[in-house]
């Protein structure tokens, strides 16, 4: 498909030159000037076909599918359900399995199935929050909070970056204690 869009491109850039030299050496021959004009509409119509043509085939290429995936999961923070793929991608949604898969053999996703959906998790992308948590007992605190020792078991708290998947039901401690996340 895109083979075919450069062709008809190079096609067209062909009759353009051709229109030209029709019309610069027309000499006041209507007829000429009428195979001009001929040339060149038929050289820009083709021209713009074969760039419409190629645009096109270069939405399906893998290459592009796989930039479009990690762009959605990048605004998803790092976590896309199939029905996230599907809404962003469209028709294109029919060629984006092995796309998913080498993604998945390359080690830049993870495929988890939660709540009768999967979801394909990229842990680069999610978002990071420094955590202060207990290495005794693990709980865990926000870093605002002014602590050097834990206030369940008198341990040392250390300071550390976290990052959660909410789709696997994964949540920082602190969020379970309100019931709601912050």
């Amino acid at each position: 498909m895109r083979f075919r869009g450069v062709l008809l491109a190079a096609v067209g850039v062909v009759l353009i030159a051709f229109g030209l030299l029709f019309l610069l050496g027309a000499g006041g021959q209507m007829r000429r000037v009428a195979i001009g004009f001929i040339g060149l509409t038929a050289g820009a119509l083709a021209t713009g076909f074969g760039i419409r043509n190629y645009k096109r085939a270069e939405l399906w290429s893998p290459e592009q599918l796989r930039a479009d995936i990690l762009d959605l999961a990048q605004r998803k923070n790092g976590e896309l359900a199939m029905s996230d793929i599907e809404a962003e991608l469209g028709r294109r949604v029919r060629v984006v399995g092995p796309v998913l898969e080498k993604m998945a053999l390359e080690g830049l996703s993870r495929k988890t199935h939660q709540g009768g959906s999967d979801y394909f998790v990229f842990e680069h992308l999610q978002p990071r929050l420094m955590v202060r948590f207990c290495r005794y007992c693990d709980a865990e605190f926000p870093i605002s909070e002014e602590r050097d020792d834990c206030p369940n078991c008198g341990g040392v708290l250390e300071t550390q970056v976290a990052r959660r998947s909410i789709s696997e039901g994964e949540v920082f401690s602190m969020h379970q204690a309100g019931g709601h996340f912050g």
